[in-house]
């Protein structure tokens, strides 16, 4: 009889544990499928970081025009640096201004040893942001970022490509054009340099 009652007291015990759904107390839960929002590179502070600690070093900046097979230099000031970088800190590039039009994709790209953030559009864009494609290049054992690659659409066949060193301390600005057979053509290049 005693071992009647024990198994009384936890059938019992068991059946008050047990909640009905209906009365179950309310949860905050997190979806286990739910995707944490991405966290895109701020490139636009970034070179604008860039901007203003070669600004605060006073070293002297040098652009080589370069156009064909001729290559001509001169001394930068820094005001005209950064007009000359002007055209690719428009739009600002960072989540808030461009998770819903790109989208990025990451992975170690031992090739070149860097971490890659590569950044393409999601769908159409509009007329307003000529910003194709850019991507972060992340040194693995340092965590700074080595190297940035911007493309922007010029409309007519035309596009201008940034490349911004930051381990070396320079950038290059490439214009190309299209032929009317398809075929592309740099039409100038500048490269300016702030470390010797």
């Amino acid at each position: 009889m005693k071992r009647f009652a024990f198994l009384f007291i936890c059938f019992i015990a068991f059946l008050s544990c047990k909640q009905n759904k209906n009365d179950a107390a309310p949860t905050v839960s997190v979806a286990q499928d739910s995707v944490a929002p991405p966290n895109y590179f701020p490139l636009t502070t970034f070179i604008r970081g860039q901007l203003a600690e070669i600004k605060k070093s006073f070293k002297p900046v040098l652009e080589y025009n370069i156009k064909g097979e001729r290559m001509d230099s001169a001394w930068l000031k820094p005001e005209d640096f950064e007009t000359e970088i002007a055209p690719f800190l428009i739009p600002t590039i960072d989540t808030a201004n461009m998770v819903d039009l790109f989208k990025e994709e990451k992975f170690l790209d031992q090739s070149i040893n860097a971490y890659t953030f590569t950044y393409s559009p999601s769908r159409k864009l509009p007329d307003s942001i000529d910003l194709r494609q850019w991507d972060v290049y992340v040194n693995p054992e340092s965590g700074k970022v080595s190297r940035i690659y911007m493309v922007k659409e010029k409309g007519a066949g035309r596009q201008q490509q940034l490349t911004w060193q930051a381990d070396q301390k320079w950038c290059r600005i490439i214009n190309i054009n299209s032929k009317p057979d398809g075929t592309f053509f740099t039409e100038s290049e500048r490269k300016i340099v702030w470390d010797f």
